[in-house]
């Protein structure tokens, strides 16, 4: 999302979106069609498995995302949403969930859930997705 702008915006603000014909998934692909990493992403299985394998510059030393240890939530009264679309959305209050990942603080603003899934393993969706919407304390990403 860093790497487009519009879609920064779509996220953080809390667009409206639906599955019908008006905002639906037709239309998702002009909504930032410049970009190249934007969802929903068909993710090919073979190059996971190997990604998996290969260490990354995730936090201070390397590590393989299989094994990023998040830590830094704290007990919160979040607020639930039902966005009308066939899934649910918890809302944080600012501030009340900071973590450290990489040397940046993140700040989780909501988690939703999409049924049937957007992105997809080897062109397949799955049942459910959840996503946790988080923005950096510092760039505001």
């Amino acid at each position: 999302m860093a790497a487009c702008p519009c879609c920064e915006a779509l996220a953080s603000g809390g667009a409206v979106f639906d599955y019908g014909s008006l905002s639906g998934p037709q239309k998702w692909g002009g909504v930032c069609s410049a970009g190249t990493r934007q969802s929903p992403i068909n993710i090919p299985r073979k190059a996971l498995a190997a990604a998996l394998k290969r260490p990354t510059g995730v936090g201070a030393g390397t590590c393989r995302p299989a094994q990023l240890n998040i830590t830094g939530y704290k007990p919160a009264k979040p607020s639930i949403l039902n966005t009308g679309v066939g899934t649910m959305q918890v809302n944080f209050a600012k501030g009340s969930q900071v973590l450290l990942c990489g040397g940046s603080e993140l700040e989780l603003l909501q988690y939703h859930f999409h049924t049937p899934s957007e992105h997809a393993f080897d062109g397949d969706r799955t049942a459910m997705e959840v996503h946790l919407v988080h923005k950096n304390a510092t760039t505001g990403a």
